[in-house]
């Protein structure tokens, strides 16, 4: 997605007018994997695998982690 030409798009639409009041570009950074405590079960597993998502990302893992202990 070219998020540059998204926020333009928006800003032109009238339904959208003043509501964009600040633009920040980030600098891309590595990013970082989480552990599960426990597996996901094997067809939630095999899903994810089926579309690229391998593995979790850290926050992805720590909610996932916070939700099972409740």
């Amino acid at each position: 997605m070219d998020t540059s030409a998204f926020v333009k798009q928006i800003n032109k639409a009238p339904g959208y007018k003043g509501q964009v009041v600040h633009i920040e570009h980030l600098t891309a950074r590595k990013a970082r994997y989480g552990q599960l405590e426990a597996p996901l079960p094997a067809s939630l597993q095999a899903a994810l695998n089926r579309v690229g998502a391998e593995r979790l990302y850290s926050h992805q893992a720590q909610a996932i982690n916070a939700a099972r202990r409740g």
